[in-house]
């Protein structure tokens, strides 16, 4: 069930954000390298929904 966000398998952009920060940051300050594939695989997702997104809108 949604209580925030379009859908279920939606995403909200400033919470997704923040994660991509917090576990970024999380890699700096610990050297642990599962916060930084955390990282990376949020902001992989983050780009991929916005691409296609834009690439709907304009037609792509």
């Amino acid at each position: 069930m949604t209580h925030q966000g379009y859908a279920d398998d939606s995403m909200w952009a400033r919470g997704q954000t923040w994660g991509i920060y917090g576990f970024a940051m999380a890699y700096r300050e610990t050297g642990n390298k599962d916060f930084l594939n955390t990282s990376i695989k949020l902001s992989d997702r983050l780009f991929r929904a916005f691409a296609q997104r834009w690439h709907s809108l304009l037609g792509f």
